[in-house]
């Protein structure tokens, strides 16, 4: 009986040990990203972008505007007002790193006007924007412009973070919320 057992499992071994058929690889599952472990983000910049144009439409820095805006001295002629203190429009400058890469430090530089790379976008017109914000971090701000006609804007914006464009929302003046991240004026 020691040996019918002995060769039934040597048989067993031998019938199972010589198969060709071997399992298959099973797939390894994806991992679920977690922010907090190393995993790369995008996140674009918190910041409002300012149109202004004239009673036909004009945006200010085409040659066919005629508002009451001098595009020469928009420095001089425009402020704003945030956390309770008042400064001049500035001048950023072009920003030739904007489209080079997806992770876009945020530098604040309040009420400017922004210019894309002249070589990269040479039909592009300067706009003017507030901000810019870090799109890591969530958002609740209130700033005013003060027009050289003694007219002031209050506009507030609120976004989320790690989500600043989808979840932008503007107001002007306390009016409706508006999910966008554009304002026009007329002037």
């Amino acid at each position: 009986m020691k040996y019918f057992k002995f060769i039934s499992l040597i048989l067993l071994a031998v019938i199972y040990g010589c198969s060709n058929d071997e399992p298959k690889p099973q797939p390894t599952p994806e991992p679920t990203p977690d922010p907090d472990e190393g995993w790369v983000w995008d996140y674009y910049l918190a910041e409002v972008d300012i149109v202004i144009e004239d009673v036909e439409g004009n945006n200010l820095f085409s040659p066919e505007y005629h508002g009451i805006l001098d595009k020469e001295n928009l420095s001089a002629n425009v402020s704003y007002t945030y956390q309770n203190a008042t400064k001049p429009l500035v001048e950023a400058g072009a920003r030739d790193d904007y489209f080079k890469s997806r992770a876009v430090e945020a530098n604040y530089y309040g009420l400017y006007v922004f210019y894309l790379d002249p070589a990269d976008f040479p039909e592009a017109l300067p706009r003017i924007r507030f901000g810019e914000f870090d799109g890591t971090e969530n958002h609740n701000e209130t700033f005013t412009i003060n027009w050289p006609d003694g007219t002031h804007n209050k506009i507030e914006f609120t976004s989320e973070a790690r989500n600043a464009i989808e979840s932008m929302k503007v107001r002007v003046d306390d009016g409706e919320w508006e999910n966008t991240t554009k304002v026009t004026f007329v002037k």
